[in-house]
């Protein structure tokens, strides 16, 4: 869930490059996990991988919270999001553009 992912992505290396996870259908994670992430990513971070297929409880907090972790060396960000059209609003999609460098 939530904390095992925060828990997992706390110990990611300071000068990792790539970042690439795959969640599909976890439905113990939503928000609180997502944003996780983004607190975790290390600057060095250049690019994103996320398949949150199916991974119904992450709606645009949880966006919003993973965005915030972006730096400026981010180069390229791969979000696999499908059937989440209900969780999802355009806000998510204004977050992630305004996080973009």
């Amino acid at each position: 869930g939530d904390q095992g992912l925060i828990g997992v992505c706390a110990k990611l290396p300071a000068t990792l490059e790539s970042v690439q996870l795959l969640m599909r259908s976890c439905h113990g994670i939503g928000d609180a996990g997502l944003a996780g992430v983004g607190a975790s990513l290390p600057p060095s971070v250049r690019s994103l991988c996320l398949n949150c297929t199916g991974c119904s409880s992450i709606g645009d907090s949880g966006m919003q919270g993973l965005v915030k972790g972006f730096s400026e060396q981010m180069t390229s960000i791969v979000l696999q999001m499908p059937g989440m059209g209900k969780c999802l609003t355009d806000d998510a999609i204004g977050f992630l553009g305004e996080a973009l460098p």
